[in-house]
């Protein structure tokens, strides 16, 4: 019997797409403001779009033919982590973690760095929704999933057992192969905009179940 349904944040309750629009015009803001550059965000946009990742701030600024040293990106960077998104959850979501958070112990075990992954929380007004919120960069860098530690402290602060558990995620990668070994349910979001929608894995890396929007995490619960 399920008792703790835990969710990952990105791309599972609010579209990651967003968070990156909003990073690109919180760094288009600083660029311009504070070396007269201008042209940034469009740029950067079309190249997320074309499926460029990890290196659009040099790509972007050698589009715009700006000079710059690796100081410049670690402050784009940190302007991009640190910025307050402009996200939020949709009105399915809501009434998921609504229902969910009336009915059972939940959690969210969310990768990514402590203050992005916070301000995202903040901004999409979360924290009610949740008995306990692990921001596994809190841990240290060395324990982002797919390491087990996020998983067994969910388990200990709710007090359940592993069988007790679902997690509800997006990305095959990572999420799912450490709560299958221990024993809980997984359930694969599969949106059309996902980033791991079409990736293929390893059996025991994929979830259980799939859906294709979080309202029916609901039925999958109710028939367990």
């Amino acid at each position: 019997m399920i008792k703790a349904v835990v969710f990952d944040l990105d791309d599972t309750l609010y579209p990651e797409h967003t968070y990156v629009d909003s990073g690109f015009k919180a760094v288009d803001q600083y660029l311009a403001v504070n070396y007269k550059i201008d042209g940034f965000y469009e740029i950067a946009t079309r190249l997320f779009t074309d499926g460029h990742r990890g290196k659009i701030f040099n790509e972007a600024l050698d589009c715009l033919a700006f000079s710059y040293q690796d100081k410049l990106i670690k402050e784009l960077i940190e302007v991009y982590r640190n910025h307050k998104p402009a996200i939020q959850l949709d009105t399915e979501t809501t009434k998921v973690l609504e229902y969910f958070s009336q009915h059972y112990q939940t959690a969210l075990i969310t990768d990514g760095y402590t203050a992005a992954q916070r301000n995202k929380i903040e901004a999409l007004r979360i924290s009610r929704y949740f008995d306990f919120i692990c921001v596994t960069d809190e841990f240290g860098r060395d324990y982002w999933k797919p390491h087990e530690k996020p998983f067994v402290a969910t388990e200990n602060v709710l007090k359940v057992k592993s069988p007790e558990c679902v997690y509800i995620a997006d990305n095959p990668v990572k999420d799912f192969v450490t709560p299958n070994r221990l024993g809980w349910k997984t359930i694969q979001l599969v949106s059309d905009n996902g980033e791991y929608r079409t990736l293929a894995v390893e059996p025991q890396y994929e979830a259980q179940f799939q859906v294709t929007g979080l309202s029916e995490t609901l039925g999958l619960l109710e028939a367990s």
